[in-house]
Order: structure tokens, then C-alpha cells, then sequence
């Protein structure tokens, strides 16, 4: 695992206890292309919170000709700031709001920990600690906590606004006898057909764009692929280790050289690979964006044959909701979840029900594409890659070769084996790119498919349960009347105590 993993792999474990990530870099390397796509799959794609460590700052003083010159070491860190500034603001905006100083933090471990083993109750300061321990205190006590509150209240309102709508259609069938409510049972039989019609019809739409983007975007990456040795010889030149022909021609040496060779190239594959991944993550998401107004306008007209289904029922007309609130609309769940428009920590329910289902079509897309890009390509071409290099170096001899007719050879032999292999890589590759896009929206078609399903049977049992209630004992009338006004309005009221327990929060911490 090498440093950015490791990275990686401890933030992606906070994230699933407080939804917030440390992101630690080192202050002489800045956001690497890998690294940026990172950001973009698990924090800005996410709406987490992310604190960015900026680690070794004590680094830019001793980089400086003279330590000690003031000027120079503020001028130097200025710089440094600016090009921090332009990789991370744009995750550190909430709302509108500009909190990169809140999120950004430039530290000194090694001080830290030099003064901490000396005694472990030294003061920190000047070592960046004491302001990320702040701003990560009132994360922890305060944002995170309003957060978390904001995700039960749209709990609450969910289930308030189910009871509601049960209720409301289970009263009315109270008055109706065993063979009456069969009749009107049977009487909405081609309703429920139209809902499964809808259903058949959303699923043919994801699959119809699943099939296109698949094809779309598996000829952009063979074609990404074949043109690499295009630019190779520009694109390796900041990769590619430095070079001492006499450590190369030296056998103890010269595997160490093959090493870092073969680290360059690993790196570079993969930041060509994080390169060509944004933009098809861009145009996935682009995809996903167009079947949105597509599940709201299904949504719609599920809403209106359940709204019928209803009428039929208690020979009631349905009221129209005028609520616009993305909350109590009348679009049915599955509906919400297929907008997946924004996350819970909004009070949207569609973010809710994605994060309940699992649904992640970035991880899955970034599990095929870690593939591609270290899996795939360094596999198929690292073992035959290094060798011929180093085959050619040494069929140079020594007399004449200067270190930069070394680099140039290097870098010509190392296009050479690269464009011999990028045919069959872009073949093979593109096959994996192909899966991991239909795996995608097929993930999605199947959640949409099982939610909707899950709805249809849950209205169908819900009249089967009370046709079962009556064939087996007669119902009290007025007592299940109590008991169903009783369960609503005990639902209301626990809505209204954790609304005001988020009202009273947002005003203590305002």
C-alpha cells in the first residue's frame, strides 16, 4: 500500500463514524491528480465534511537558502497557501459560505511529537494543533450534532406523513362488509396493472441510457488509451527517477533503479488514469442527472393511479397536496430515491434512502476503475516494460553517454514498450470499462425495480390483511377507529418533540 492508500484507507474509516474526513498531505506536495479524484468520489460527491492537515509546514523555513530571513520564508509561504487555496477551496464552501479557514490546517507533527515525548502536557503551540483540535471540537459537539438531528427529524417527518396516508385509507373500509370490499378490491385490479406498466416502463428508460453510456464511454477510454503515446515522452518527464548511469551498471544498484522506475510508472499510470476518470465520472453523473425528471415525472403518474386506487377504495376524492417542500410532496419513495438530488444532511429524503440502500454508483465505478488503472495496465505491460529499458541502457556502453542522452534513452525505449501494448490494453481494458458503466446504472435499475415492487405489494397486503380481519372476526368499529386516531396522532406528537428539539438546537448554537 503506498502513501496515498494508506491515506485513504484511514479517512474512508473515520467517515463511517462521523461522517467527516482527514485528509493529511505533505505541504511540499499538493493535490496529485489521484488524489483529486478522490476529493471528488468521497467527499464532494458525499456533502462529508473534510478537514484538510497540511502536514511537514515546518518543511518551507528549512527549504529557504537563508532560514532566517523573514521576508523570503513569508513570500515562500504565501505562495504555498495560493496553490493549497486553488486545489481545496471548492470543498470547503457549505452554502454558499467560504469556511476554508475552518478546514484547512498547516501543521508541524514532528514538532509535536518532539515536544510531547519530552513531556506529554507541552503546549502545542505554534504547531497548528491547538486551532484543528478547535475547529474539530465544534465540529464534533456542534455541526455534527445538528447534522444528526436533521437526519431523525426527516425520519420523523417520513413516518408521519406514511401514518397519515394509511390512516386515511384504512377508515373508510372500516364500514364496508367482507363481499363489499372484495368487489372494491377487484374493482382496482387494472390500477395496480398501471403501476407495474409504470415500473416496466422506467426500468426499459434506465436501461436504454445504461446501454448507450456503456458503449459512449468504453470507446472514450480505448481511444484515451491508444493516444497516451502521444504525449509520453512529455507527460513521464516530471515521473521518471533521476538517473546515474554508473549506480545503473552497478548490479547492486541497479534494483533499486528498476524499483523507482517502476514506482514512476505506477504513478504515472495512475494519475492518467484519475485524468480520464473525471470525465467519465462527469458524464455518468451527467446520465444519472436526465433520469432524474424521468423518476419524478413516473413518480407523478404512479402518484395519480395510487390517488385512483384510493377513490375507488373509500369512494372518496383524494385532496391535492400543494406542498412543495421536498419532504411532504406526494411523490412516492421509490421516486425520491431514484431523483437521489441531494443528501439527507438537506432533508432530502431521496439522499436518505440512497445512503439506506446502499446505492453508490461512484464506489462502484471506482472499484473497476482502481482495476484499470493499477490492476489492469501495470499488470499488462510493468513486466515487459522494465526490462528492455534496462536491456537498452546498457547496450549504450559508457563511453559516450551523458545523463541526459541516459534520460532521453529511457524515456524513447519506455514509449517504445508502451505504444507495442496500449492495442491489446485499450482492447481488454475497455471490456472492464464497458462492465463497470452497465454495472452502474444495472445496480440502479435493480434498486428501482425492487422498490417499486416492494410498494405495489405493500398496498396489495395491506387490503389483504383487512379482508382476513373480517372473514376471521368481526371488527369493533369504533375501537379500531380509536386505535388507528390514537397511532397518528402518537406519531404527530413524537414529530413535534424532535422538531423542537431541532428548532431549540439551531438556537443554541446561533
Amino acid at each position: 500500500m503506498n502513501d496515498t492508500e494508506a491515506r485513504n484507507e484511514l479517512s474512508l474509516g473515520y467517515v463511517n463514524n462521523c461522517h467527516a474526513i482527514l485528509f493529511v498531505m505533505r505541504a511540499s506536495q499538493p493535490c496529485t491528480l489521484g488524489e483529486r479524484r478522490y476529493l471528488e468520489n468521497y467527499i464532494k460527491g458525499r456533502g462529508l465534511t473534510v478537514f484538510f492537515l497540511v502536514n511537514a509546514w515546518d518543511q518551507v523555513r528549512e527549504s529557504l537558502i537563508d532560514p532566517d530571513d523573514v521576508e523570503e520564508l513569508q513570500a515562500s509561504e504565501n505562495r504555498l497557501r495560493q496553490v493549497f487555496n486553488a486545489n481545496l477551496a471548492e470543498y470547503c464552501t457549505v452554502e454558499g459560505q467560504n469556511i476554508y479557514d475552518e478546514r484547512v490546517f498547516e501543521l508541524s507533527s514532528i514538532q509535536a511529537l518532539r515536544r510531547r515525548l519530552k513531556n506529554p502536557q507541552a503546549d502545542l503551540e505554534r504547531t497548528g494543533f491547538p486551532k484543528f483540535m478547535e475547529a474539530l471540537n465544534t465540529f464534533l459537539t456542534r455541526e455534527r450534532a445538528i447534522a444528526e438531528l436533521r437526519q431523525v427529524r426527516t425520519l420523523a417527518r417520513l413516518a408521519c406523513n406514511h401514518t397519515r396516508e394509511a390512516v386515511a385509507r384504512r377508515i373508510p373500509l372500516l364500514d364496508q362488509d367482507v363481499n363489499e370490499l372484495k368487489k372494491r378490491i377487484d374493482s382496482v385490479e387494472p390500477e395496480f396493472n398501471k403501476l407495474t406498466g409504470i415500473r416496466d416502463e422506467f426500468q426499459k428508460e434506465i436501461i436504454n441510457t445504461r446501454d448507450t453510456q456503456a458503449r459512449t464511454i468504453s470507446e472514450s477510454f480505448r481511444s484515451y488509451v491508444l493516444n497516451l503515446g502521444d504525449t509520453f515522452e512529455t507527460d513521464f518527464l516530471r515521473y521518471q527517477p533521476e538517473l546515474n548511469l554508473f549506480d545503473f551498471l552497478s548490479n547492486g544498484k541497479r534494483e533499486a533503479f528498476n524499483t523507482a522506475l517502476q514506482k514512476a510508472f505506477e504513478q504515472y499510470i495512475t494519475d492518467k488514469s484519475a485524468a480520464w476518470t473525471l470525465t467519465a465520472e462527469k458524464d455518468i453523473n451527467a446520465a444519472f442527472k436526465e433520469l432524474s425528471p424521468s423518476a419524478a415525472q413516473y413518480g407523478a403518474s404512479y402518484s395519480q393511479v395510487t390517488d385512483k386506487i384510493t377513490e375507488k377504495l373509500t369512494g372518496q376524492d383524494v385532496k391535492v397536496n400543494t406542498t412543495t417542500t421536498a419532504e411532504d410532496d406526494k411523490s412516492p419513495g421509490w421516486a425520491k430515491w431514484a431523483m437521489g438530488l441531494l443528501s439527507i444532511s438537506n432533508g432530502n429524503l431521496a439522499g436518505l434512502a440512497v445512503a439506506g440502500a446502499g446505492f453508490d454508483w461512484k464506489n462502484i465505478l471506482l472499484n473497476y476503475f482502481t482495476v484499470i488503472g493499477i490492476g489492469g495496465i501495470i499488470s499488462a505491460v510493468t513486466g515487459i516494460f522494465l526490462g528492455p529499458i534496462g536491456f537498452a541502457l546498457l547496450g549504450l556502453g559508457v563511453g559516450f553517454l551523458q545523463a541526459d542522452q541516459a534520460r532521453k534513452e529511457l524515456v524513447k525505449t519506455a514509449k517504445k514498450e508502451l505504444v507495442k501494448h496500449l492495442p491489446q490494453i485499450a482492447h481488454e481494458q475497455s471490456q472492464v470499462v464497458y462492465n463497470a458503466v452497465k454495472e452502474c446504472f444495472d445496480s440502479y435499475e435493480r434498486e428501482v425495480g425492487k422498490r417499486i415492487n416492494d410498494d405495489i405489494l405493500s398496498r396489495k397486503s395491506e387490503l389483504d390483511n383487512l379482508v382476513k380481519q373480517k372473514q376471521t372476526r368481526e371488527i369493533n368499529r369504533e375501537g379500531e377507529f380509536k386505535r388507528l386516531k390514537n397511532l397518528q396522532e402518537d406519531v404527530i406528537a413524537q414529530l413535534h418533540k424532535i422538531e423542537a428539539a431541532y428548532s431549540n438546537l439551531l438556537a443554541y448554537y446561533s
